[in-house]
Order: C-alpha cells, then sequence, then structure tokens
C-alpha cells in the first residue's frame, strides 16, 4: 500500500483548546523532517461544540482565518467548519493552525501527514 492511498502520521499531533471569541489560540505545526513534506492534516475534535478552524502561514493568519460566518456567509478558502469528529484537510507542511467555537468549547487535535484519511 503506498502512502497516498492511506493517511500515514508525519510527525506529533498538536493540541488546541478553542473556545469562544475573543478566546483564539494557535499553534505551529512542525516541518516533517526526514519524511515526504506534509500535505495532509487530520483534525480531531473531542468537545462538544462545532470548532471553525483556520490555518495560515503565520499566527495572525491563521487566527484571522478561523472565522464563524455570519448570516449564512461561508467560511473563508482557509477555514474549515469541523463538528465533532475527525476529517482530513490538504494544506502546505508547517503551517500555523487556530480554532475558535461560536459556543462552549472544544479540543481540536491536529495530526500532520500524507495521504487521504480513510483511502482515497
Amino acid at each position: 500500500m503506498s502512502d497516498q492511498s492511506v493517511f500515514v502520521q508525519r510527525g506529533n499531533t498538536k493540541r488546541i483548546s478553542a473556545g469562544t471569541w475573543p478566546a483564539i489560540r494557535s499553534v505551529k505545526m512542525a516541518v516533517a523532517t526526514g519524511f515526504p513534506p506534509t500535505d495532509n492534516y487530520v483534525i480531531t475534535n473531542f468537545g462538544p461544540a462545532v470548532a471553525f478552524v483556520g490555518y495560515g502561514s503565520s499566527s495572525a493568519d491563521a487566527i484571522a482565518n478561523a472565522e464563524i460566518p455570519v448570516s449564512g456567509d461561508a467560511t473563508g478558502e482557509f477555514c474549515f467548519i469541523v463538528p465533532p469528529g475527525q476529517q482530513s484537510i490538504e494544506a502546505k507542511d508547517g503551517v500555523y493552525f487556530a480554532a475558535v467555537t461560536d459556543s462552549d468549547t472544544a479540543d481540536i487535535f491536529i495530526t500532520p501527514g500524507k495521504g487521504p484519511l480513510g483511502g482515497s
């Protein structure tokens, strides 16, 4: 089985304790060393609240991109809606992630890797 058919972890998982605005935090994902570059991240939401997870090339960009849509607007290109559970997104190696909720809190775990979650 090749790395492209299933997700293969390529570094340490990081945690964000997401809360409501303005209590928004970011984490920097390490650049994978000794592996091909990371191109996917598995995001796991263990909280009761839906999280809005943004990413960017800096902490400020990630925080700005973690936006809660207003009045039915869509999220931005660099923001993902992450309900409780797990999903995979594509992003470059070594980016920053930030998360916010519109109510309650959520523990968000981000794992860098290669290949899609659950195979393609």
